[in-house]
């Protein structure tokens, strides 16, 4: 906020603040600059957002009289404004502004200018409650007392203009279904299968593992694999997975990317939480997601999942040369397995990761996923590491590596190299937690993250 903007505040009115009787200057803003406070936030729309309707004359006398951009930023006669409280702006704090200026509202960000029609020329919307406007001689001065430049406003009006075009669309096609709750869902089954392609064709970069395991998925006779469709359109997907009696898992939750509504995550996990409550006996629903995935998260928190756990991600790629597989294993069995796991530092809030599942400590999951299938390499009293192998994803998972000899962890993960680039894999993943003693190892071995460290959350939700 510039020193004249912090002065007003301070001794005026200000135009952060809205009083009954200025409530007509609370312009609206567009969707795009909703996801972007989304985003840059981790807030929901409704935490910060709401809807009214401008009387048309209002609408007409805007654009006619100021700019016709007005007719866009109330197409169809919406308006959608940022809360207030108490009058101020649910964003103003006690220094001004609490949003960066790359993701706070156009409209924001250019008052108290605006462009001429048909022109780069500027104007001023004129208030007499603005202290910079009672002090300056001219716009020269204003621009001066605002900190800007005259391209600063130009380059701000044309990015508005840009994000308007998608928020017409928006308004145009789809405003009931953004801030009302008309998802309807049911299984996915085979004939699905090319919507759920489309839907996820360009995730992750085009790189996501839907298409692997889509018809494992349907075919589940315990799982949950369900479709969230509007109006026949499918927008969403998950799977509610369960590993044991009493442990419930959700993953593959997608939102379409390109659907022209927003919420889709909140209901996704309370349509899943209500599922479970059908199912006796849950102690958990859980899930693990990337740090980014900012409406996941902020979905599951509203909905009462909290975090329990922080790894990070790290992969190696198998493009390099092979390796050797050579490694004489000592035999483990369950007995010894769970007294290394239940001491084990590598494992957090009582699970296990695989990729991105995490599995309960429990004896007759650990020994299906690991012992009856000699998924491990073993020298006892010095090294362990167990793994999974994932021929859908061609992905080897590093599941655990708790080990108190460094070189003997060295010839372990040597050989896994081996036997995945064997079986022609293109990467080996593990999640280890910030304690790991042997980080300096995995970066000489050539793993890496992708964005940052600590980028894997598990988050649980208990009814």
């Amino acid at each position: 906020m510039s020193y004249i903007c912090k002065e007003c505040h301070e001794n005026k009115t200000g135009c952060c603040r809205f009083l009954p009787q200025s409530d007509s200057i609370q312009i609206g803003i567009t969707f795009p600059e909703i996801y972007r406070i989304m985003k840059g936030t981790k807030l929901s729309y409704q935490d910060f957002i709401e809807r009214d309707q401008i009387d048309e004359k209002i609408v007409d006398s805007l654009s006619e009289n100021i700019h016709p951009v007005f007719k866009q930023i109330f197409h169809g006669n919406y308006r959608f404004k940022l809360k207030t409280n108490q009058g101020n702006c649910v964003f103003l704090g006690s220094e001004g502004c609490t949003l960066v200026r790359e993701i706070r509202p156009h409209y924001c960000n250019l008052y108290p200018f605006w462009l001429v029609p048909d022109s780069d020329r500027l104007q001023v919307l004129i208030s007499q409650e603005c202290l910079a406007q009672l002090k300056a001689k001219n716009i020269s001065n204003l621009l001066q007392l605002f900190e800007v430049s005259r391209e600063n406003v130009l380059n701000e009006f044309k990015a508005l203009e840009k994000d308007l075009i998608d928020h017409v669309e928006t308004v145009g096609n789809y405003h009931y279904k953004v801030f009302e709750s008309h998802f309807t869902f049911r299984p996915l089954r085979h004939e699905d299968k090319g919507s759920v392609l489309e839907l996820v064709k360009n995730i992750w970069d085009g790189d996501d593992y839907m298409p692997y395991i889509f018809d494992k998925w349907v075919d589940d006779p315990k799982g949950e694999f369900t479709g969230a469709f509007l109006e026949n359109e499918l927008v969403g997907l998950a799977k509610l997975s369960f590993y044991a009696d009493g442990y419930a898992w959700l993953e593959g939750l997608r939102a379409n990317p390109n659907a022209k509504v927003r919420g889709i995550a909140t209901a996704f996990n309370r349509y899943m939480i209500s599922r479970i409550n059908q199912y006796p006996d849950i102690k958990a629903i859980e899930f693990n997601t990337y740090f980014a995935n900012y409406a996941s998260i902020h979905a599951a928190e509203k909905n009462g999942f909290k975090k329990m756990a922080i790894w990070s991600y790290k992969v190696r790629d198998l493009d390099d040369e092979m390796t050797k597989a050579d490694y004489e294993t000592d035999e483990l069995d369950i007995n010894d397995l769970m007294t290394i796991l239940r001491i084990s530092t590598f494992l957090q809030a009582e699970r296990i990761c695989s990729g991105w599942e995490a599995y309960p400590i429990i004896e007759e999951v650990i020994h299906s996923h690991f012992i009856s299938s000699s998924n491990y390499l073993y020298k006892k009293d010095k090294s362990l590491i167990l793994f999974e192998m994932d021929d859908l994803q061609r992905v080897g998972h590093i599941c655990l590596m708790d080990s108190n000899d460094p070189n003997e962890l060295e010839k372990q993960l040597n050989a896994f190299f081996g036997i995945c680039k064997a079986k022609e894999y293109k990467e080996i993943d593990c999640t280890i937690p910030e304690t790991f003693p042997y980080q300096t190892l995995l970066k000489e071995l050539s793993f890496y993250s992708f964005e940052q460290e600590n980028d894997y959350f598990l988050f649980r939700y208990k009814g």
